[in-house]
């Protein structure tokens, strides 16, 4: 389990700090993020209550899997040829986004809430 105590704050004086969201725009940058985005000095908005709790909940549904499922499936594993195996880590990685967007629509509305 993920532990998030203390995680709202952390961000917050992330967000606050000058120096710690130059590095972030730097490295945004360097994923190809456009000059026209909000300048560094802009104030960052205040983080939502509901949101981060919806995010802390849907990070803790993240770390809930099938376990008999999931371990019946990595038993097989060193059985398959190395190229199902592979298939199988994606079928698995896939299973589990889905299961994560169907836990955030059935309870959010999507991601970002209603």
């Amino acid at each position: 389990m993920i532990v998030t105590e203390g995680l709202e704050d952390k961000l917050n004086r992330l967000l606050n700090d000058p120096d710690s969201m130059a590095q972030i725009l730097s490295m945004a940058k360097s994923f190809g993020m456009s000059e026209d985005q909000p300048s560094v000095k802009a104030a960052p908005p205040p983080i939502d209550e509901n949101m981060m709790l919806g995010i802390m909940q849907l990070m803790q549904q993240l770390q809930q899997t099938d376990t008999k499922q999931d371990a019946l499936l990595c038993a097989l594993k060193p059985y398959l040829a190395p190229d199902r195996q592979a298939k199988l880590d994606k079928a698995m990685q896939l299973a589990r986004i889905s299961h994560l967007a169907g836990f955030a629509l059935k309870n959010y509305g999507g991601l970002l809430g209603k």
